[in-house]
């Protein structure tokens, strides 16, 4: 049997409140340009608590990377403390070059 390698993992949450649905990859990633991270996700790279720490939790998957929790519990897109602290978490591995550009125009830039 083969063994799973990903490469990256995000998770996208979607949110009603006050009848306005809100989805965290459409309305309310940090990076317009970059691949969004979310809720919980998996890295290709070992990573310490210190390196991300303002991930809720870090999970190592010894030879493989680094499973992230952004924030505890369930996130809520809709809370304004909740994206910002999942920010946070992108920044830092967006310092890491861990989440890849996906804009054409600014990847291929000279």
């Amino acid at each position: 049997m083969d063994m799973l390698s990903p490469s990256f993992a995000a998770t996208d949450v979607q949110s009603v409140r006050d009848e306005e649905e809100v989805i965290y990859q459409l309305d309310k990633k940090l990076f317009p340009h970059r691949q969004y991270f979310g809720w919980m996700g998996f890295v290709p790279t070992e990573l310490s608590h210190a390196q991300i720490r303002d991930a809720d939790e870090m999970i190592a998957v010894p030879g493989k990377g680094t499973i992230i929790v952004t924030v505890p519990g369930l996130f809520d897109p809709t809370d304004a403390a909740q994206v910002e602290q999942v920010h946070r978490v992108e920044m830092q591995l967006a310092h890491y070059n861990l989440l890849r550009v996906t804009d054409p125009d600014v990847r291929d830039a000279p």
